[in-house]
């Protein structure tokens, strides 16, 4: 499992899926476990992907980053930034999730359970602390 190439807890981690220093603060056990089945059911919010044709003919996909009149920045898989321009875009569809859909055929249901029960436990930032002393 290589879930710290995208998600990013405490100080490790990437920066293309959802932050999990604090998930188990906000969300619940079945949220978490249908996140890990079933990625394409919710996807969190500001982690949509789109699928953008140029009018070259390329195709780019990515975590929409920023978006104005001009462009839009597009976060992909590699963590690398694409700026595309607007008027350089043929058409726009909304992409699956990043996250893997068969992510679970790669786990036990104990391997399954203790993810759950560990992304659960993450309640408080560490770092906090150490900003307090």
């Amino acid at each position: 499992m290589s879930c710290l190439r995208c998600h990013q807890i405490g100080r490790a981690g990437g920066k293309v899926g959802p932050n999990l220093t604090t998930i188990g603060a906000s969300k619940t056990r079945r949220y978490l476990l249908e996140s890990i089945c079933l990625p394409n059911a919710e996807v969190a919010k500001g982690f949509e992907t789109a699928v953008i044709l140029t009018v070259d003919g390329n195709t780019v996909s990515g975590i929409v980053k920023a978006e104005n009149d001009d462009s839009i920045d597009l976060i992909k898989a590699d963590a690398s930034i694409v700026r595309l321009k607007l008027d350089d875009i043929e058409a726009r569809r909304t992409g699956k999730s990043s996250m893997p859909e068969d992510l679970v055929t790669k786990l036990t249901p104990r391997q399954l359970r203790d993810l759950v029960a560990y992304l659960f436990s993450l309640k408080t930032d560490p770092r906090a602390a150490d900003e307090v002393e």
